[in-house]
This record gives C-alpha cells, structure tokens and sequence, in this order.
C-alpha cells in the first residue's frame, strides 16, 4: 500500500534508522499505510515520541488525515501523548 521505510522506522520507534533515512533524504511525509496517513502518524500510533519529534523537526506534516479522517494532532491527543506538549 505504499508503505516506506521510514513509516515502518518511525511505527517501530527505530529512532536510528528513523534518523539515518532522513539524512539519506527521505521524504519525511510520505507512505501511506492502510492505518498512517504518513511517518508521523505511524510515530504517533505507536507512541514514539523522540521519532515525533525528529520527524516534526525535519518538517511532518501534521495536517495530513488517516483512513478514518483523523488527523495527527486529534491522533496525538486521543493517545493522550502528554510527553509532546510543550514540544510543539
């Protein structure tokens, strides 16, 4: 369905990898997966914080929506991901 390697990276928490693939210039919003509308709501579903983190440095798109027209935000909040406020 499209999925990159840097959404199974950050879905995982591979912050190394996650890392590694956007100094390789990896497209940092695209992937899309049945469930992540891109690597940053992979990040988010998974609860990967220091891999949403790098990923809104290096310019996520936090408007993009899932299967389910959520977007990463809403996403972030429904998994109560208290540990990025303050952050952004």
């Amino acid at each position: 369905m499209g999925e990159t390697l840097l959404s199974i990276a950050s879905d995982r928490g591979h912050i190394r990898t996650v890392r590694a693939l956007l100094e390789r210039m990896a497209d940092v919003n695209a992937g899309k997966s049945r469930y992540a509308a891109n690597p940053l709501m992979a990040a988010i579903q998974g609860q990967n914080v220091q891999v949403v983190v790098t990923l809104l440095d290096h310019g996520a798109n936090v408007g993009a929506n899932d299967c389910h027209f959520t977007n990463t935000l809403q996403a972030a909040a429904a998994r109560k991901c208290s540990s990025l406020r303050g952050n952004y």
